[in-house]
C-alpha cells in the first residue's frame, strides 16, 4: 500500500476518533480487500458510518484544524447511499464517509463486520467479512474492483463461504460473473484455487466450478505462481471476532 505516512496517520486518528465517540463503522473499499489479498496502491480511503444528527460535527470537531469536512453530499448510485468528503489538508488525502443506507447487502455486511488488526494502519479496526468484500467487488464490476474479487477468492480459498457469496450475487444478477457458462470455449486462463474450484483471470469471468483442464499455457503457470507468492504471505493476524 503506498500512502505517505502522514496519510495512514490521518485515517488512523479518523479511526480512532469513530472508536472513542462510539460511531459504528467499518472500513471498505481497498483497504477492506488489501486485508484478505494482497495489497495494491489506494489514493483514498472508504468508510461507512452509522449515521445519525449530529454524527458529522461530532466527526470534524474531533479531528481539528488538520481536516475539512465537505458539508456537500453526494450520492452513489449503485446503492444509493450518500456520502460526504473528509480531506486531510497537508495531503489531500481523501477519506470517504459512506452513510449506511437501506441497501439489503450494505444492511447485512454491516451485521456481519469483523473487528481484526490492520498491519498497514498499525491498529485495530472493523471491516467486512472476506465474503462480503467479493460480493461488493462484483456489483461494481471496475476492473480494479474484479482484480480485487480474484485475489481475495485466490488467497482466502476454502475459507470462503461461497453458498453465501452465491446468494448474493444471485440477487445482483451478476452469478455469471462465477462461473464459465456464459463462454462459448474452454477457459484456459484460471488456476486451482483449492481442490474443486478455480480462479479465472479471463476479463468477465472470475471462479469456475469442476476441475481445471490441463493446459501448458504459461499464462496460467505465472497465475499459479502468483497465488502460491499470495498463500504465502500471512492474510490477517490475531483472532476474529465480532464488531461490537
Amino acid at each position: 500500500m503506498s500512502l505517505p505516512p502522514s496519510s495512514f496517520d490521518a485515517l488512523t486518528r479518523v479511526i480512532r476518533v469513530l472508536q472513542e465517540s462510539e460511531i459504528p463503522y467499518m472500513l471498505v473499499g481497498a483497504f477492506s480487500s488489501n486485508a484478505y489479498g494482497y495489497p495494491r496502491a489506494t489514493k483514498d480511503a472508504d468508510l461507512v458510518i452509522e449515521y445519525r444528527s449530529g454524527v458529522l460535527k461530532t466527526i470534524a470537531d474531533a479531528l481539528g484544524e488538520d481536516f475539512e469536512l465537505n458539508p456537500q453530499t453526494t450520492l452513489e448510485l449503485m446503492t444509493g447511499t450518500i456520502r460526504n468528503i473528509l480531506t486531510y489538508i497537508p495531503t489531500k488525502f481523501e477519506i470517504e464517509l459512506f452513510r449506511l443506507g437501506k441497501d439489503p447487502h450494505d444492511q447485512q455486511r454491516f451485521a456481519r463486520r469483523r473487528r481484526l488488526p490492520l498491519p498497514d494502519l498499525q491498529i485495530e479496526v472493523v471491516l467486512p467479512t472476506a465474503e462480503d468484500v467479493v460480493i461488493q467487488k462484483l456489483r461494481w464490476q471496475r476492473d480494479k474492483d474484479l482484480a480485487d474479487a480474484r485475489i481475495v477468492i485466490a488467497v482466502q480459498g476454502e475459507r470462503l463461504d461461497l453458498g453465501y457469496i452465491r446468494s448474493w450475487t444471485d440477487q445482483h444478477g451478476n452469478t455469471g460473473l462465477l462461473t464459465c457458462e456464459n463462454r462459448e470455449s474452454v477457459c484456459t486462463r484460471r488456476f486451482r484455487a483449492w481442490p474443486g474450484w478455480s480462479v479465472c483471470f479471463e476479463p468477465g469471468c472470475l471462479v469456475v466450478a469442476g476441475e481445471m483442464p490441463p493446459t501448458d499455457d504459461r499464462r496460467v503457470h505465472s497465475h499459479i505462481g502468483l497465488r502460491n507468492a499470495l498463500l504465502a504471505r500471512p492474510v490477517v493476524p490475531g483472532p476474529v471476532v465480532e464488531a461490537g
